[in-house]
């Protein structure tokens, strides 16, 4: 059956207030600072956990940087595949521009290490670390330290680690840890 377009037909809305449907998220739902480029594109939803941390007792103490092994556009697209076991919070360019991809207070499986992801904050950079530490830019540093403040408190003392650190049989990051990251001292260089 097929029915012809009408244009003086008109949508009942008078019923949609009582449905009490949640906002869609759009780029002013970014936890970003505003001094970072950011917009928001839902992660996978099997990649996540809805939770809220910290007012749930969920302490976050850690931040984990991943290298995707990808560019930019390909690696949010994966993560927003809806079959894709694996979510990030967060997604940087090697431009500066960031993807938040689930919100802070949600659990994000990055690290492949649930303790880690329950505690945690991922944040994965375009790039390949098999073409070592040149791939990575100045603008993408940037960006990621202008994040950790826009965290607005939910980060207790953070503890900065590589993904080498909560996952050893993975080395994606290791030559970015090399530039960026002491491996296993938790601080930054």
């Amino acid at each position: 059956m097929r029915l012809a377009a009408g244009p003086s037909v008109d949508p009942a809305r008078d019923q949609i207030n009582s449905l009490r449907l949640k906002a869609s998220s759009t780029a002013a739902a970014t936890e970003c600072p505003a001094t970072v480029d950011c917009t928001f594109v839902a992660g996978s939803p099997v990649g996540r956990q809805v939770a809220d941390r910290p007012a749930n007792g969920i302490r976050i103490d850690t931040i984990v940087i991943h290298d995707l092994e990808s560019t930019y556009d390909a690696g949010v697209a994966g993560l927003a595949n809806p079959t894709n076991p694996a979510s990030t919070h967060y997604v940087m360019s090697s431009t500066g521009t960031v993807t938040q991809m689930v919100p802070a207070k949600d659990v994000a499986f990055h690290a492949g290490n649930y303790s880690t992801n329950l505690h945690s904050i991922g944040i994965e950079h375009e790039g390949y670390a098999a073409h070592g530490a040149a791939w990575y830019t100045e603008a993408q540093y940037r960006a990621t330290a202008d994040l950790h403040p826009g965290d607005q408190g939910r980060v207790g003392s953070s503890n900065v680690v590589m993904t080498d650190d909560v996952l050893p049989v993975r080395r994606d990051a290791e030559p970015f840890g090399q530039v960026l990251h002491q491996p296993g001292t938790g601080t930054t260089s």
